[in-house]
């Protein structure tokens, strides 16, 4: 949550409701931090009518954000009533996405990276000027991005790989205490299959390792083949997994 943060937030009875001008689902979406409160007297049917009424709640919310409505749950908690409602009422799951951990004691011997290579941390936005590119985004989803990295707190490493001064592969670092969050990673278009994308996580890693991180963390989509080889040739290793449950 502090690493890709909202917009805006509210904590609604244990649901933090994330609003972000729908950019990207991880800042527009309903996150189930604990569950309902709920009396020992409550029948069932009054404690499905609440979680109904939040649900709605919810959906006028986004309505007025002229947003879809969208859920995150996960295996790390039970949610299997929201879930199966949610499913009842036409929400759609998508996008399963594993949350990957690594223990960076193995990265003690990173070697430099072989030239015309060029790995550096440059100012926010030096980055986004090279991540804008290497992923083709449009204006608009530009300055939403922008706005949305502006926005985080914890220490960020914006980090670029270079070729003969060229952009080719960029990622975030944001780090927490003793662990460093992967994201926004990106190799343009016709530099992938090359190694790039490794080269430059081994030293971001690194750069955490040097910041006081032991531990690293990323997001991954289930069915992304090329990218689950990376983070495990990287000791990336499953933790928990989630999916969304959206309207439409």
């Amino acid at each position: 949550m502090n690493a890709w943060p909202a917009t805006h937030q509210l904590l609604v009875d244990g649901w933090l409701i994330r609003i972000s001008n729908g950019f990207t689902k991880r800042a527009n979406c309903v996150v189930p931090l604990y569950n309902t409160a709920q009396t020992k007297a409550q029948t069932e049917a009054a404690a499905q009518q609440q979680l109904l009424d939040k649900i709605r709640y919810c959906e006028n919310l986004y309505a007025r954000e002229q947003l879809q409505t969208v859920f995150r749950l996960t295996s790390a908690s039970a949610n299997t009533v929201l879930d199966t409602t949610l499913a009842s009422r036409g929400y759609h799951r998508l996008d399963q996405t594993r949350v990957q951990v690594a223990n960076l004691s193995q990265l003690s011997g990173v070697t430099a990276i072989p030239l015309p290579l060029k790995f550096q941390i440059v100012p926010a936005p030096e980055w986004l000027r090279a991540y804008s590119l290497l992923a083709e985004m449009p204006p608009t989803a530009s300055e939403l991005h922008a706005n949305l990295i502006r926005s985080i707190r914890p220490d960020c490493a914006f980090a670029v790989l270079t070729r003969d001064d060229t952009p080719v592969a960029c990622a975030l670092g944001v780090l927490e205490h003793d662990l460093i969050g992967l994201f926004d990673v990106i190799t343009g278009r016709s530099y992938r299959g090359q190694g790039l994308a490794q080269q430059l996580l081994t030293q971001l890693l690194q750069w955490g390792v040097t910041h006081g991180a032991d531990h690293a963390y990323l997001q991954v989509i289930a069915n992304n083949a090329p990218a689950l080889a990376l983070y495990a040739r990287l000791g990336f290793e499953d933790h928990y997994s989630y999916w969304y449950r959206q309207t439409g």
